[in-house]
């Protein structure tokens, strides 16, 4: 008797290291891909500062490629700041940004590309959600579709947006899908999509997604009442 109780014993340790390891290893990969997209972007601004400066796209791509490090890397300006480039070192109030008022010294806040609709009503992403808390639930594949979009009054930095989440996952070998509709806002200044929790969720848990680049969204699952960060998810623009 004692002989099993020490095997079993033995094997809830053995499962809390695997556990232990898995998240480990979740972690360094995620470090490691960071630290890749960071490099690939960087070769991508020095090829570029390298090229014919005359091309009519030029100051746009390059203008793209700091902001995507910027949101990497962090910039000097501070929380609720806007960073008018890499080489200005100017920041400014992100509420100031595409307000239609150039605040920047190179008027890099109402470019364009900036203050491009990232959102439009039919545009979705679709991914896995990678679950560390607040849920008994393993990986689950999620989908977020826009399905209106409004500027507000004054606010014409901010895109406020309704949205639907769509998650599907296996239990008890059935498969079990639930749609959740929600609110929120894009930041024009920090391309970071804020949706709050959807008042049919009992565990309130609201997403916190940043533009990434090539069509993908880095999203954050954050509990409202604690703002713990529950999973994870890359997801990829399909519309």
């Amino acid at each position: 008797m004692l002989g099993l109780i020490l095997l079993a014993l033995l094997g809830i340790a053995a499962a809390d290291g695997d556990d232990a390891w898995s998240r480990r290893s979740y972690a360094n990969a995620r470090m490691d891909a960071q630290e890749a997209r960071i490099a690939h972007l960087m070769q991508e601004l020095e090829s570029l500062e390298h090229s014919v400066e005359d091309h009519e796209d030029y100051d746009h791509q390059v203008h793209d490629l700091e902001t995507r490090l910027d949101l990497i890397e962090g910039t000097d300006c501070h929380e609720h700041q806007f960073s008018c480039g890499r080489k200005s070192g100017q920041c400014i109030a992100d509420l100031l940004v595409c307000d239609h008022v150039p605040d920047c010294e190179n008027e890099y806040d109402e470019d364009e590309h900036v203050c491009a609709n990232e959102v439009p009503v039919g545009r979705s992403w679709h991914g896995t959600a990678h679950w560390k808390g607040c849920l008994i639930r393993r990986n689950n594949h999620v989908s977020l579709l826009i399905t209106s979009n409004d500027l507000i009054g004054d606010f014409s930095e901010r895109m406020f947006v309704d949205a639907v989440v769509i998650e599907t996952w296996t239990e008890e070998h059935h498969l079990v899908t639930e749609t959740h509709a929600t609110h929120g806002f894009y930041n024009y200044a920090n391309r970071h999509l804020e949706l709050e929790a959807p008042k049919d969720s009992e565990k309130r848990i609201a997403m916190s997604c940043v533009d990434a680049g090539d069509g993908l969204a880095d999203c954050h699952f954050v509990r409202e009442s604690d703002n713990h960060i529950c999973g994870h998810a890359l997801l990829s623009r399909s519309a």
